[in-house]
């Protein structure tokens, strides 16, 4: 099958509702930012850009100069290098794609970008955390589109609700 487990039912049945609840809390809060008013789509289209930028930037920061690791136990290849540079990317692309709009004030889009950077790097954490249970189940045993869609959009499960 897809998931090779061995898990009971309950918990096979609790991890596919919770991953169903994070994609749809996502894009729940996808709408409800778009619907803020006239800047509304931009603001759900900074909080999706800051969270790519941010992932990406960690990802090569941390594989060319990541030496120190940011939580061995749970996700040995995070390491503090990548997650600062992610955190400088997502308050970049904030700054930059909100700082003239008069819709957040240059202040308010940083510290969207600090939001958005410390609730990505928690939705990869807890993402590593389940990956550690009796599913194990990876995007990656479907094919690597499903994969490329799942790495996507994983993080603004986590992000969109805490941005809004």
């Amino acid at each position: 099958g897809i998931a090779r487990t061995k898990a009971s039912a309950t918990t096979a049945i609790s991890s596919t509702v919770v991953g169903v609840g994070w994609i749809g809390l996502g894009l729940g809060h996808v709408v409800m930012m778009r619907n803020l008013g006239p800047n509304g789509r931009l603001a759900a289209f900074t909080v999706l850009i800051a969270v790519f930028a941010s992932d990406t930037i960690a990802y090569f920061t941390g594989r060319l100069i990541g030496r120190h690791k940011l939580v061995p136990t749970l996700s040995p290849g995070k390491t503090w290098e990548g997650f600062v540079a992610g955190v400088a990317a997502a308050v970049f692309v904030a700054f930059v794609a909100l700082y003239k709009q008069e819709f957040l004030s240059i202040a308010a889009s940083i510290v969207l970008g600090f939001v958005v950077a410390f609730a990505g790097a928690l939705g990869d954490l807890f993402e590593s955390k389940t990956k550690e249970g009796p599913t194990k189940w990876r995007p990656a045993d479907i094919g690597p589109t499903v994969n490329a869609f799942v790495f996507r959009s994983r993080n603004p499960g986590m992000v969109l609700p805490g941005s809004k």
